[in-house]
């Protein structure tokens, strides 16, 4: 599921003898990008006026949000990959 496309594109058809043929070739952002995309806008838009981070602060953040997020899904679908959540060992707050 992590690195499942989040808005794959391309083109499937049933040809002549019935035969389903799929083509994506251009897979898109996987969700742990959109994912972590979306939690970065909202920490930004969330944070403190005045509170200075660094692009590594948030961008830790913002990853340890969207893994977070897709460990859980992985919970409630029934299917275990045993992410590791990247915030473990650091200093930043998950």
């Amino acid at each position: 599921m992590k690195n499942d496309p989040a808005f794959p594109s391309g083109t499937s058809w049933v040809d002549a003898e019935g035969f389903h043929s799929q083509n994506a070739s251009v897979p898109g952002l996987t969700k742990l990008e959109w994912f972590a995309g979306m939690a970065l806008q909202g920490l930004i838009a969330g944070s403190v006026p005045g509170e200075l981070h660094d692009a590594n602060y948030w961008t830790v953040m913002a990853f340890n949000i969207a893994e977070a997020m897709l460990a859980e899904a992985e919970k409630r679908s029934g299917v275990t990959l045993n992410l590791p959540i990247s915030g473990e060992g650091n200093d930043i707050p998950v």
